[in-house]
């Protein structure tokens, strides 16, 4: 670990708003130590009319005082804590102010901890997500950096995304399952394997993510019983992917992160659903 002079929270998604609140938000380099956001100079992506993000910094857990941003979903909220100040950050908490206590929906629930020593490029040191507050509450977060060991992908399975895949049939994964077939048939090129994944109705479809957020990676259709490829494909920016059209049966479904960063990620035994 080291010591930094730049410190922001990115907020990647709040509870259920397009806004963003904090009422307190504290730096310390020893866990239950007090903030070291002093004297420095806070600033946000984007701030509420009167809701200033130097609000977020003010050492109290103020129940009428707070940042909030001006909508826009993802927001940041940053403190330059100055040159030959730079501190090494274990530990940050949260408070939601208790006076705002109708629009809890606003409490940050996705975001990470970076650092930067220039204000300009950045680095993650830690993450969270699934988060909700109460009016008036305060959340401590070990922030501590990531082992790299403790740093994976994850994959979730969900039968709500739905794409147009009208294509599908012509597209060129298609063709290259159903040549792979012919390749392999054991005793005559026209007989088709018993693999024969897009001949029916039945669907697969996901998300994944790293660390909880949203994170565009490649994703790999096994037939379960064979362990065969059968498709793949590369998410959107969301993490979204569906695979469509394929007859019923059980699969196995593998993320890759494709840099070699992140540990690949196993769901067997998945059935196909309508």
């Amino acid at each position: 670990m080291a010591a930094h002079r730049y410190w922001r929270l990115f907020i990647s998604a709040a509870f259920n708003s397009q806004y963003v609140t904090i009422g307190e938000l504290t730096f310390a380099t020893t866990p239950g130590g007090a903030s070291v956001a002093t004297g420095g100079t806070a600033s946000a992506s984007s701030f509420w009319p009167g809701s200033l993000p130097a609000k977020a910094f003010k050492g109290a857990s103020s129940p009428n005082d707070w940042w909030s941003s001006n909508g826009g979903g993802s927001a940041w909220l940053q403190y330059d804590l100055g040159s030959g100040n730079e501190k090494d950050i274990v530990e940050m908490r949260i408070y939601f102010p208790a006076g705002n206590a109708g629009y809890t929906d606003q409490a940050p629930s996705s975001f990470s901890l970076h650092y930067s020593d220039d204000g300009a490029n950045w680095t993650r040191q830690s993450q969270w997500s699934g988060q909700s507050f109460a009016a008036g509450e305060t959340k401590t977060f070990d922030a501590t950096p990531i082992p790299d060991f403790a740093i994976s992908n994850r994959i979730v399975l969900d039968k709500r995304f739905r794409f147009n895949s009208a294509a599908l049939a012509q597209s060129e994964a298609f063709s290259s399952v159903r040549h792979f077939s012919r390749l392999f048939a054991p005793d005559n090129y026209l007989t088709p394997m018993r693999l024969t994944p897009y001949t029916g109705n039945k669907r697969i479809a996901g998300s994944t993510t790293e660390l909880g957020l949203p994170s565009a990676r490649k994703v790999h259709l096994l037939e379960q019983k064979s362990g065969m490829i059968i498709d793949t494909r590369h998410t959107r920016a969301d993490g979204l992917f569906e695979f469509a059209g394929i007859a019923a049966g059980t699969y196995t479904v593998l993320g890759v992160d494709s840099s070699g960063a992140q540990n690949s990620v196993v769901y067997a035994h998945v059935e196909a659903v309508d």
